[in-house]
């Protein structure tokens, strides 16, 4: 098991996204090329592709007012019978307050380097797109074959080609209220695993089977990647203490760990390799009793249920469960979809389908109630988060996940006096991913455009006012006393202060 203390970035990621860029800039000089993209080498000299090879990689880093700035530097030559036909510097940057890589290659004898982003990605094909300075662009598809150790689509996320010249502050004041305190990322992984137990332990987690944490409130932190993980997205995590944390991976195979001794070694407690199998997130009631839940298999929701804090689970019937709308799914965006509440309560979150629902029961899990919501609901749409703050007080966020920018129907709240959910005049900038209460008077959500503030009013019909706090993206958010912690990709993590005291 890989180690990395203290705030390093994870070797094995890393490299494996010089390789990506290697080859890629090799792909893009001649139109027609089919080339394997192989990660997780670290020595790239010498590196035969078909009739090209890179010669050489060097690494720079430099500080700026923005952060550290990553790049990395090498030559691709192309030999045709023993002669050489070209030579094209290759570059691969990366920022730590930028929201996206892109890399440039460059041919010895031109003086303009072509530079390629990454703008969407459709299953194993990633589509880069070139912008020329006439404003004219050229678009790639790029299949992404061979040893793939971790989901690159992840990264590739539509809009990213506009987003790069964004920078953020590791310091910024929001507004008269909330401030954002940016760390350096531990890890080059994409978190939505994110748990604050408390102001100062909180652990994340991401693909390629990495999870951080932090004892200190950021100051320094623990990284580990499991073993034989490194195609695993651990999608939710739930901690108790600095020493015990259960992890949850979404996608084939199913997989829950434990760790009882702050990360130094796991325990592999529950594992299903159904066809179709797909967790969307965990929560507990206490140190024993909790649930997990995913998307429906074989006519029914798959919901697990723990009372021994997560070390064995069962299945529960699908007898005593409610049974599932045509294309009807969770979704395992921040794991946030799922909440334990006192007493036995426990509310699951769906989409996808007709009716964007919410499942409730309180017994844990012998019998349920269903609350239908006006929330937006088809593919790739619905209840992507929710979070209560006791029974009276209940948001839901979601919306589209590929129209992050739509506002209608993307948010709701629990209507006491009416029992039922309604949609927000005025919701969430966009499409969420994730939404936590900080105070029974406001609560903050997340999503790929920005972080939004609610703020509870007087007028009690409209349920509060949102306004967005920053465009920086962040999947996730967990609270502490003193902090909404903040997670996204490629390592970012973050955290809301208020300079007043909290009521």
């Amino acid at each position: 098991m890989l180690q990395f203390k203290f705030g390093i970035i994870l070797v094995f990621s890393l490299f494996s996204f010089v390789s990506l860029f290697a080859q890629l800039g090799a792909n893009f000089s001649e139109a027609g090329d089919s080339m394997l993209l192989y990660l997780g080498k670290s020595d790239w000299k010498d590196t035969e592709f078909e009739s090209d090879h890179i010669e050489s990689w060097a690494k720079q880093e430099r500080k700026t007012s923005s952060g550290l700035e990553t790049s990395y530097h090498g030559v691709r030559e192309k030999w045709n019978d023993g002669k050489l036909e070209g030579k094209w510097e290759l570059s691969m940057y990366w920022s730590s307050r930028k929201d996206s890589m892109f890399f440039t290659e460059k041919k010895e004898s031109s003086n303009e380097p072509r530079r390629f982003y990454a703008t969407e990605a459709k299953g194993q094909i990633i589509q880069f797109e070139e912008l020329k300075q006439n404003g004219a662009s050229c678009s790639y598809e790029i299949p992404m074959a061979g040893g793939l150790d971790f989901s690159f689509a992840e990264y590739a996320s539509p809009g990213a080609v506009h987003s790069y010249e964004k920078v953020y502050p590791q310091r910024e004041q929001l507004d008269s209220t909330w401030q954002i305190e940016r760390f350096e990322p531990v890890a080059m992984a994409h978190f939505r695993g994110l748990c604050a137990v408390n102001d100062s332990v909180v652990w994340a987690s991401g693909i390629a089977g990495v999870v951080v944490r932090t004892e200190d409130a950021g100051k320094t932190w623990w990284a580990d990647s499991l073993e034989n993980c490194a195609k695993v997205d651990f999608r939710d995590i739930h901690a108790w203490d600095a020493d015990n944390a259960l992890v949850m991976a979404a996608g084939e195979p199913a997989l829950m760990y434990r760790t009882e001794d702050g990360g130094q070694s796991w325990a592999l407690v529950y594992e299903n390799n159904s066809p179709g199998i797909f967790l969307d997130g965990i929560d507990f009631w206490d140190e024993e009793k909790g649930m997990a839940y995913g998307d429906p298999l074989d006519g029914a929701f798959v919901i697990l249920y723990t009372g021994d804090g997560g070390r064995t689970w069962e299945q529960l019937p699908a007898a005593q469960l409610p049974i599932p709308l045509t294309e009807e799914a969770g979704f395992a965006a921040s794991g946030t979809g799922i909440k334990c509440l006192p007493g036995g309560w426990v509310s699951i979150a769906t989409g996808n389908g007709e009716t964007a629902r919410i499942l409730n029961s309180k017994n844990y899990g012998k019998s349920w109630t269903l609350e239908n919501t006006e929330m937006r609901s088809a593919e790739g749409c619905g209840i992507f988060s929710f979070d209560f703050w006791n029974e009276e007080k209940g948001i839901l966020v979601g919306g589209c996940y590929e129209k992050p920018t739509e506002t209608e129907a993307a948010s709701a709240y629990w209507d006491y006096p009416s029992g039922a959910w309604m949609n927000f005049e005025k919701g969430t900038y966009g499409y969420r991913s994730c939404v936590r209460f900080f105070t029974e008077s406001n609560a903050f959500a997340s999503g790929r455009t920005g972080i939004d503030f609610w703020k509870k009013n007087h007028r009690l019909l409209e349920g509060g006012s949102w306004q967005q706090l920053t465009t920086d993206s962040y999947y996730s958010l967990s609270t502490s006393e003193n902090f909404i912690y903040c997670s996204g990709k490629f390592g970012k993590i973050a955290r809301i202060s208020s300079s007043k005291r909290r009521r």
